[in-house]
């Protein structure tokens, strides 16, 4: 009652009223038509004790629920999972010419050469290699030349890996990098390959597929997505 009892006093019942709406045993009258107290009091009771806290928790939950939303990015694992699936019949289709000005940075060393890989990178990636270096240009002290690098490469940058050589550390390093030199929105396109014996390009495993898609989907960016190298009977 006291959370109205200032701005409303006849909603209050006093002793007074309280007495005279009293039934004691014995009484053969009936009871008589409470005070209008009665009716106000029961009034508030409902809106302040039943609406208001219903209303303060819708709001507060609206609330939640927009912050919520708000920071939701949709690179968890299943939202790239969907996204691939959705977007895995238009990337077997060539609607658009390849970009021209991509960078590929050999990061193990694999020594697959730009010839054997260009067909891939053409016809699935969409992206024309104008330069083709190791990761030594992102090293420690070649900042000038990193910046000269990524600036001639517009269309974003082919990380080019083995299947076997996932190091979570040393690729979240390269990718913090390429970040850094490039900005959030240049897109980042790990490519991976294993290599034959003679030194021509090769599938990778199912296990190495499932870790390499596991560890793109960590590093929740929207602009990095991962490739795997696959011959012209396989792509077709």
């Amino acid at each position: 009652m006291w959370a109205w009892s200032g701005i409303w006093p006849e909603a209050v019942p006093n002793a007074a009223i309280i007495h005279a709406s009293r039934w004691l045993p014995g009484r053969s009258t009936g009871l008589a038509s409470g005070p209008a107290a009665w009716w106000e009091f029961l009034l508030m009771v409902t809106l302040v004790w039943g609406l208001l806290p219903r209303a303060f928790l819708w709001l507060l939950a609206w609330r939640a629920g927009q912050k919520a939303l708000a920071t939701i990015d949709f690179q968890g694992r299943h939202h790239r999972v969907l996204w691939r699936e959705i977007t895995a019949h238009e990337r077997t289709e060539i609607h658009e010419k390849p970009l021209d000005g991509v960078l590929v940075l050999d990061v193990g060393g694999s020594g697959l050469s730009e010839i054997s890989l260009r067909p891939f990178l053409l016809r699935r990636l969409r992206v024309h290699p104008t330069a083709w270096k190791s990761v030594a240009v992102l090293a420690a002290g070649a900042e000038h030349e990193a910046a000269e690098s990524l600036a001639q490469a517009p269309a974003g940058v082919v990380l080019l890996s083995e299947g076997w050589a996932l190091s979570p550390p040393r690729m979240i390093h390269l990718h913090r990098q390429i970040r850094l030199s490039a900005g959030p929105g240049i897109p980042v396109k790990f490519l991976v390959a294993n290599v034959d014996p003679d030194r021509q390009p090769t599938l990778v495993t199912a296990a190495e597929r499932q870790e390499w898609t596991r560890f793109v989907d960590s590093l929740r960016d929207p602009a990095t997505e991962v490739f795997f190298f696959e011959n012209a009977q396989t792509d077709l």
